[in-house]
């Protein structure tokens, strides 16, 4: 298990960092439902979920890009990608409570989650990768520039 953990440590990072926002985010959608009135339905549940998404995403934007890829990630993109994950977690959690309650609910939450993990590692790994790839052709185009004067300099 360690070998398999060791060969993907950003896979791990990411996993660490989303179990983290996952708990902040269950926790204050928790919270939210816990004060429900009656004839609480699915758009307000899905609004709950919306707020608690929007307190676990600044915390997950800052645990990402320190942790997960170490670098920083441009906000923009990643809460294009992020926003994409809560909509799916909306839908969930208002189809879940218009079937099922409160009970349908919190499980509509962690069904959206799920899928919202396999959809945002996708896209923050293509962001990460995109931010990194002009930073090594930087340094080559140094090394070539190294290569033909014999020293590093300024075109």
């Amino acid at each position: 298990m360690t070998q398999l953990l060791g060969r993907y440590p950003q896979l791990l990072r990411f996993f660490v960092v989303g179990a983290m926002n996952t708990l902040v985010d269950v926790s204050v959608f928790g919270v939210l439902i816990h004060f429900w009135t009656p004839g609480h339905n699915g758009i307000l549940a899905a609004l709950e979920s919306l707020f608690a998404w929007g307190v676990a995403s600044l915390i997950g934007y800052v645990l990402h890009s320190h942790i997960t890829y170490r670098q920083k990630l441009p906000w923009v993109e990643f809460y294009a990608i992020t926003i994409m994950g809560i909509v799916t977690q909306m839908m969930c959690v208002a189809v879940g409570t218009a079937n099922m309650g409160h009970f349908g609910a919190l499980w509509g939450k962690l069904l959206g989650i799920t899928f919202s993990a396999v959809m945002t590692y996708s896209g923050y790994h293509v962001l990460a990768m995109r931010a990194v790839a002009p930073a090594r052709h930087e340094i080559s185009h140094c090394e070539e520039v190294k290569n033909e004067t014999g020293r590093l300099g300024l075109r």
